[in-house]
């Protein structure tokens, strides 16, 4: 059986499926045929039980009109037998019925025996035998006031037949009708319900793969309505993920571009300045600091891949250590003269997250002051609510003070590794990133964190200077 089903399988697997068209047209073309059928199926039925009901009712009003005068019966289709017995001896009845009231009988056309039918055994034989002339007989039941025994011959009451043809061909035509009326509705039915999916396909078709488009615009709003927003939904969210990704890959290029170019500069420096120790010390120093920065920048890089994944390292991650830790390798790194630090965080401050994630984005966050306030003031603090918040004298953000980033905007690069992905970087953990003005008119970067267990006033804070 496996072998066999795994055979036929394949097959079935490369088999073309009907288009949503031809389906649509196959499921109401069968609706219409079944309709057709079941009309026809239940106005047959009812005409025959028209006919059965007619036929009772003449017999029924014949035996009353015969039994209660006591003569013989007015019409030729009636007999009447003074007793079963006589009955059954001039119809060849096989047997005598059970019990009084009305039965059925069947005979063949060429004479023979008449078969009582009470049970689905003497049906069996009706079909078997092909008896096809329909009799009734009337036996009168015990303490009856009718006697007498009735045979009714009731293939010979044609004018039921004759009008029951009629009623038939009148069935058949109103059942034809309908279903053409179901068929036109269904070609109806199916172009109204396949054009908007074909409109929205085209749609979706000619849209440029790089711009945004609203594919419902002019469609109900229906199921292809919704269908038509889900494609835009979706397209709006590919399109947002694109460009944020071509923003990531524009800020790798620009950010290794630099410590990349320094380095390879200092590699060329280094055999001319080989004799002077000082020199070389300098070119050194330039090459530890490129490749500090690369190393930070890859680990913030490689801290944004994980993306959707939450760190398996989370706890509880000391602030004031973390900062330290921060600024003994910007001070000793960065170049002549050292920045002025200015930390106030106290030792409660914390955050619960990945140890990694922290110090990527204080590194970042304190290498952006560094870059653009050389030999400047920074200062880190704490404040409530769990908002670690870094200023600098730089020239600040040019949006926010536009007069001092333009007078410095000559001889200072971009803000480093870009806010966006530092955003990024904060959202992935459910945090927040706001600029402001610092206190000397550069740039203020506030990290709002989310859930922290302790929060420390910036006022209760004991402040300490680098």
């Amino acid at each position: 059986m496996n072998g066999h089903a795994t055979g036929i399988c394949p097959r079935l697997r490369g088999l073309r499926p009907l288009p949503l068209r031809a389906r649509i047209a196959l499921l109401l073309v069968t609706l219409a045929l079944a309709g057709f059928a079941a009309i026809t199926a239940a106005g047959g039925w009812i005409v025959l039980e028209a006919e059965d009901a007619i036929v009772g009712a003449v017999i029924a009003e014949a035996a009353r009109e015969t039994l209660e005068s006591g003569a013989p019966p007015r019409v030729e289709w009636m007999r009447r037998f003074p007793g079963p017995e006589a009955l059954r001896a001039a119809t060849g009845l096989d047997r005598l019925p059970p019990g009084g009231g009305w039965h059925e009988v069947f005979a063949a056309t060429a004479g023979g025996p008449a078969v009582l039918v009470d049970s689905w055994r003497s049906r069996w034989r009706v079909w078997r035998d092909d008896l096809e002339i329909e009799y009734r007989v009337r036996l009168p039941a015990p303490g009856e006031g009718l006697a007498g025994c009735l045979w009714v011959e009731v293939d010979r009451l044609e004018f039921t037949e004759e009008r029951a043809v009629p009623i038939r061909w009148t069935v058949l035509a109103v059942a034809g009708a309908v279903a053409a009326l179901a068929l036109t509705a269904s070609a109806v039915i199916l172009r109204w319900t396949v054009l908007p999916l074909r409109l929205l396909a085209e749609r979706v078709r000619v849209a440029p793969a790089d711009q945004a488009a609203d594919f419902s615009e002019g469609l109900a709003d229906d199921e292809v309505g919704a269908l038509a927003r889900a494609l835009r939904d979706s397209r709006a969210r590919t399109l947002a993920t694109l460009e944020r990704e071509q923003r990531f890959l524009a800020e790798c290029s620009h950010e290794l571009r630099t410590p990349l170019a320094t380095l390879r500069s200092a590699l060329t420096l280094l055999p001319e300045v080989s004799a002077d120790p000082a020199a070389r010390e300098r070119v050194t120093g330039r090459m530890a600091r490129s490749v500090a920065r690369m190393e930070r920048l890859v680990r913030f890089f490689l801290v944004l891949a994980r993306e959707g994944r939450q760190p398996a390292d989370i706890g509880w991650v000391e602030l004031q250590p973390l900062v330290r830790e921060v600024i003994d390798e910007h001070a000793a790194l960065a170049a002549p003269p050292s920045p002025r630090w200015i930390v106030e965080v106290p030792e409660s401050a914390g955050v619960r997250a990945a140890r990694d994630v922290v110090l990527t984005l204080v590194h970042n966050l304190v290498g952006n002051a560094v870059k653009h306030s050389p030999g400047g003031r920074i200062r880190l603090s704490w404040a409530a609510p769990a908002t670690l918040q870094i200023d600098d004298d730089g020239p600040g953000f040019a949006d926010l003070a536009p007069a001092q980033a333009a007078e410095t905007a000559a001889r200072v690069p971009g803000f480093g590794v870009g806010l966006d992905l530092m955003r990024r970087l904060c959202r992935l953990n459910g945090w927040e990133v706001q600029r402001g003005v610092s206190v000397w008119g550069g740039a203020q970067v506030r990290v709002v964190f989310e859930h922290p267990l302790s929060e420390t006033p910036l006022a209760s804070a004991p402040a300490a200077s680098g």
